[in-house]
């Protein structure tokens, strides 16, 4: 199954790496954590699949509906 990418462009570095920061803390307390890609200094890409199932299960589901929930606090 194909994993769930989550990928925007923000105003700057700092905006990201508070971004980033927020998704780190909602991953830590659902122990369950997406693999992070922070590029030109303003583009972040969230992938989300269970490794150990090397699938989308609800897991993931439930972690990607949070990282949207702080998203649209940007927005």
């Amino acid at each position: 199954m194909n994993p769930i990418i989550i990928k925007h462009t923000w105003k700057d570095f700092a905006e990201c790496l508070e971004i980033i920061n927020k998704v780190w803390a909602i991953a830590e307390s659902h122990n369950h954590h997406p693999d992070i890609k922070l590029h030109s200094y303003k583009h972040i890409e969230f992938t989300l699949i269970t490794h150990d199932e090397w699938k989308v299960t609800e897991k993931d589901k439930k972690l990607s509906e949070a990282i949207k929930s702080i998203l649209s606090q940007y927005q």
